[in-house]
């Protein structure tokens, strides 16, 4: 009798730690199932919104063209009236604001960016490189001196010091240290590896332009596209108003400025030399950059698509 409760007592234990055992078993499948179903579903939206992106840089290709084909009726102003407000809509010409699209109820943005819109970041003076650092924030001339030092430091093969720059000494003292490069830059992202470019320096915010509103690796020039420039840019032009400025983004969302002469006749006396200092019209673009996205101003770390549209 005693022995046969025994026997009892250990299967009920036996059984108990069995149940147990499943449990965990069939709680970790769960989980693990829960946890596959939902990467899957990301990976559902992720393919869905790859499909709305290609949809969406198949229009702009669309779109742009249009304007290629009608551009000297386009640009013409006498024969600006010859389009109805909806073919004129049609057609989309390079600029920094998006033009919306509405795909299968979903919303997204596209910009048309020709190549040479920001300075060529090889191609900087020093003197460039303090009115765009100033224009950022950079209030303090020896802080400007500093960062331009590092940055030439950053690009160049050697390890001599320019003035005020950085070399490996300095970060190597960083926790995480990492390698001075000693070359030229892969993009422009980059630039944050540097000493003294903070991220808030080159990202900038809702009033103040950071330095990726003003170089780039693609670029041409050392004058920026006055029609596909961040409005935060026209900061680095010395005198200009917030009413002028309005009144540049006004205009150029309704038609491209052609020359640098309509430009400067919106502004005071003596503000209109200081813009043609750092802007320029880049016309008849052979093709330009197409970049979709969700957000009507994409900043890094937000998800896009480009593609080349040639012209």
């Amino acid at each position: 009798m005693k022995n046969s409760s025994s026997r009892d007592g250990f299967v009920l234990v036996a059984v108990l730690w069995l149940l147990a055992i499943f449990t965990v078993v069939a709680l970790g499948y769960a989980r693990t199932t829960r946890y596959r179903s939902q990467e899957l579903a990301n990976e559902v939206l992720l393919v869905r919104e790859d499909s709305l992106f290609r949809n969406a840089l198949e229009m702009a290709e669309f779109h742009f063209g249009l304007y290629r084909q009608n551009r000297v009726r386009f640009l013409s102003t006498g024969l600006r009236d010859a389009f109805m407000p909806g073919q004129r809509a049609l057609m989309w010409y390079p600029r920094y604001e998006t033009y919306p699209l509405r795909i299968d109820d979903q919303d997204v943005f596209v910009r048309l960016e020709p190549e040479g819109v920001r300075m060529s970041i090889n191609d900087m003076t020093q003197e460039m490189w303090f009115a765009v650092l100033e224009a950022c924030g950079v209030g303090d001339e020896a802080e400007r001196m500093a960062i331009v030092g590092a940055i030439l430091d950053w690009q160049d093969p050697d390890s001599l010091l320019h003035l005020g720059g950085a070399e490996q000494d300095y970060y190597d003292s960083l926790t995480p240290a990492y390698t001075c490069k000693n070359a030229p830059l892969e993009n422009i992202e980059e630039l944050m590896l540097i000493r003294g470019i903070t991220p808030d320096l080159f990202l900038g915010d809702g009033d103040r332009p950071g330095l990726r509103h003003f170089v780039s690796l693609e670029g041409k020039s050392t004058r920026l596209d006055v029609n596909c420039a961040d409005s935060a840019a026209f900061r680095i032009v010395k005198g200009i108003t917030a009413e002028e400025v309005a009144r540049i983004v006004a205009l150029r969302r309704e038609n491209p400025f052609l020359n640098m002469a309509e430009v400067t006749e919106l502004l005071a006396f003596g503000t209109g030399e200081e813009m043609k200092r750092f802007f320029q019209v880049l016309n008849d673009p052979g093709s330009v950059r197409a970049l979709v996205s969700r957000d009507p101003d994409p900043r890094p770390g937000v998800r896009f698509a480009t593609r080349i549209v040639k012209g």
